[in-house]
Parts: structure tokens; C-alpha cells; sequence
């Protein structure tokens, strides 16, 4: 399939001619023997004596078998008298002064 880009070489509408290419599926079928093992080794590096390595370990299965989490900020957007764009952050997070769960 050719890819279709304008006269100034950037892809027309509804052709993004890009993204990463698909594993070859005799590729997959030679890994997939090697899942087992895989998932073996990332249970022995839950009991690593590492603590990075533990929590990588138990982060990749939890990925993997939860999905990884979304990332969220909440921000508040306004404008200032020249209409210039504001971004405020707004934190999550309790004064440290705050006690409590």
C-alpha cells in the first residue's frame, strides 16, 4: 500500500503512513515458548534482595495483568487580561500542616 503524502511531503488525512510496525507472527509464535520461563524469572526477582528490583518485577506483572495506570493532572485554565492563557496546577496532595489518612 503506498503511502500518500501531499505536494509538501506531509501525509494527508487519514493516512498517517506511520506508527510502529507489527511483529512478524512467526516471530511471536517462536517467543510465546518462552513465556513460561519469563514469568518465572519475574516471580524469582520478587524475592531479589534489591529493592528496585523487586518493585520493577512486581511492577512489569502488575502491568501486564492489572494494566498500567493512568496518568491524570488536573489543571484550572483561564486568561489574564491581554489573553494570555493561564495553566494553574492543582494539587492532590493535603497541606503538610493537615493530619489525617
Amino acid at each position: 500500500m503506498a503511502i500518500k503524502r501531499d505536494e509538501n511531503g506531509r501525509f494527508v488525512a487519514g493516512n498517517s503512513g506511520g506508527g510502529r510496525p507489527k511483529i512478524p507472527e512467526e516471530i511471536k509464535a517462536a517467543l510465546k515458548s518462552y513465556e513460561p520461563e519469563a514469568i518465572r524469572v519475574l516471580g524469582e526477582l520478587l524475592h531479589s534482595k534489591k529493592e528496585i528490583i523487586r518493585f520493577k518485577a512486581a511492577q512489569e506483572i502488575l502491568d501486564r495483568t492489572q494494566g498500567k495506570p493512568e496518568s491524570m493532572s488536573k489543571v484550572e485554565l483561564s486568561t489574564s487580561e491581554d489573553n494570555k492563557i493561564i495553566f494553574k496546577w492543582i494539587s492532590e496532595e493535603k497541606p503538610s500542616d493537615e493530619k489525617g489518612p
